[in-house]
């Protein structure tokens, strides 16, 4: 994730949230029921919308963590035991086709 797209991921979060506020002040001076139903309603999918956002972000911040570190830890390891990366890269073509094996290291 870059940083324009955290930052959009922050506003679209922060929008939504504001959204379901403003359907909440509203839902008490609805003259129908219904109105009032659609108000409690709406503000209900604002907030589920917004943590849509933060579950997307969180997940992305965890994936890119986890590659970092795994690109942080092979080299190091690779040098220590070849063998280990040897089997795996064979694994790999196997499962992916050669084409794609070396596209995560």
């Amino acid at each position: 994730m870059s940083y324009r797209d955290a930052a959009t991921s922050g506003t679209n979060i922060a929008a939504s949230y504001g959204r379901a506020a403003e359907c909440k002040e509203r839902a008490p001076s609805a003259t129908h029921p219904e109105t009032k139903a659609e108000y409690i309603r709406l503000a209900r999918g604002w907030v589920h919308l917004a943590r849509s956002y933060e579950f997307v972000e969180s997940l992305e911040r965890f994936l890119l963590d986890a590659t970092r570190k795994r690109h942080s830890l092979r080299p190091r390891t690779f040098q220590k035991f070849p063998t280990l990366y040897a089997d795996e890269n064979r694994r790999e073509q196997k499962t992916r086709g050669p084409e794609k094996s070396g596209l995560l290291y």
